[in-house]
């Protein structure tokens, strides 16, 4: 004989996109505000070949003057949630 236990887990992520995540001013020269209801854990920046080229923890804002002018990807990770927004730098 054998038992087999079942555990009833929910699996749930939180949408970021229903906690309305914006992204200021776009295009950016700069900084780049971020505004999230939930609490910002990183941000990550990537370049349009998808290579990492900026990462912070814990801001609500990213400096941008670092990088060339260009399309840049912005991961918003909350949680187990993560965003992306595309973002234009002049």
């Amino acid at each position: 004989d054998y038992v087999r236990i079942y555990q009833n887990q929910e699996l749930k992520t939180t949408d970021l996109t229903q906690n309305k995540v914006h992204i200021y001013p776009n295009p950016v020269k700069s900084i780049l505000h971020i505004k999230s209801k939930l609490s910002i854990d990183a941000i990550e920046v990537y370049n349009v070949l998808g290579k990492l080229v900026l990462k912070q923890a814990g801001q609500a804002h990213v400096n941008t003057q670092g990088l060339n002018k260009g399309v840049y990807f912005v991961t918003i990770i909350a949680g187990n949630s993560r965003v992306v927004k595309k973002v234009v730098k002049h």
